[in-house]
């Protein structure tokens, strides 16, 4: 399981005892690799390093005003005011350096069930890594959008 670990999926249905955590699907090694890869050749990097990655992205990303701890923050909007085109599913990247899947919606509706302040750094992007979406564990948050 990525990280989104199992006390967020306890807490979440102790707080919501009538509904079911999101479902997502944490990518299996050979799926997370070959993703990687494809990130690599998209950011031009030719090494699969956490740090490199991460460095590179940031070079790409242009802060965000905005309080993503707000229980009205929603990240479709975000997106929308971005004039980013957002996908049925994104990829979550944690870095602790697994991937998971889920659908945007959830992401966007379960946000602070899933992203937690002070804890979690997390890179957010679609399948064809048209835009990626950097949340900090400060609660900052960046965004960098390519052509598909």
């Amino acid at each position: 399981m990525g990280l989104i670990h199992s006390y967020k999926i306890k807490w979440f249905e102790q707080d919501n005892p009538n509904i079911s955590y999101p479902d997502f699907n944490t990518l299996d090694y050979e799926k997370y690799f070959q993703l990687r890869l494809d990130l690599n050749q998209k950011l031009y990097i030719d090494d699969i390093d956490h740090d490199l990655f991460i460095s590179t992205l940031e070079n790409y990303l242009s802060k965000i005003d905005c309080d993503i701890e707000s229980k009205n923050f929603s990240l479709n909007d975000l997106l929308i005011s971005q004039k980013v085109k957002g996908s049925e599913k994104v990829y979550l990247y944690w870095f602790d350096e697994t991937i998971d899947e889920m659908s945007l919606n959830d992401v966007d509706q379960y946000f602070l069930d899933i992203w937690y302040n002070g804890a979690d750094d997390i890179v957010l992007f679609d399948k064809n890594f048209s835009f990626f979406v950097r949340i900090y564990s400060d609660a900052k948050i960046a965004i960098a959008k390519f052509s598909s």
